[in-house]
């Protein structure tokens, strides 16, 4: 798939709908919930100026695996212009944002491209992981993949407990379980920032 429209980032959004509850309450739609829907729209709205006539080039370029067109931000830069180009990129995003948005989808997608930019580096010790990272890139450019980070425990009460079971640390989030379909977390996670994880 290349570069996403913004319908086709809402559309993947319901059709993958998350586990995701706020007040207590389970979301059914995360792409009609007032507390959601706005942030949504907006990167919907940055992922279709790939595909706006007037700025596509600025937007995009030529996928090295398939000769589709993929965003720019995900673009492995070998000279200046290549740096010059990906800078347009994410500054008519963040003009698209208002600069208000601090974790827009370029974020991440030059971040993963930079690890995978040192796939021999992370390939040292296990060769596997040089070519992860780079199969994950390669993954993540050509589905354009919206992406944030989640870096940090949620606090927890450290105040001193009636009884032992009071002082829970299993809090965190952790792999519980392995299966055919991928792995089973459970627990919780903070982006550590206003970042919420959009796919």
């Amino acid at each position: 798939m290349p570069a996403r429209t913004g319908a086709e980032y809402i559309a993947g959004l319901r059709e993958r709908s998350a586990d995701i509850y706020i007040g207590g309450e389970r979301v059914q739609d995360v792409t009609a919930h007032p507390a959601l829907a706005g942030g949504l729209q907006t990167v919907a709205s940055l992922l279709e100026m790939q595909h706006d006539p007037a700025r596509s080039d600025e937007m995009t370029y030529t996928s090295p695996t398939t000769g589709d067109p993929v965003g720019l931000s995900f673009i492995m830069p070998r000279n200046l212009e290549d740096l010059q180009r990906r800078r347009k990129m994410i500054t008519n995003w963040a003009k698209g944002s208002c600069g208000m948005m601090g974790r827009t989808p370029d974020f991440l997608n030059v971040a993963v491209m930079s690890m995978a930019a040192g796939a021999d580096y992370c390939a040292q010790n296990r060769p596997d992981f040089g070519q992860n990272i780079l199969n994950y890139y390669e993954y993540i450019r050509e589905n354009d993949i919206v992406m944030t980070h989640t870096l940090v425990n949620l606090q927890r009460s450290r105040a001193v407990g009636q009884t032992p079971f009071d002082d829970r640390t299993d809090v965190a989030l952790s792999v519980v379980d392995e299966n055919e379909d991928g792995i089973v977390v459970r627990g919780a996670r903070g982006a550590g920032d206003a970042g919420a994880a959009f796919r």
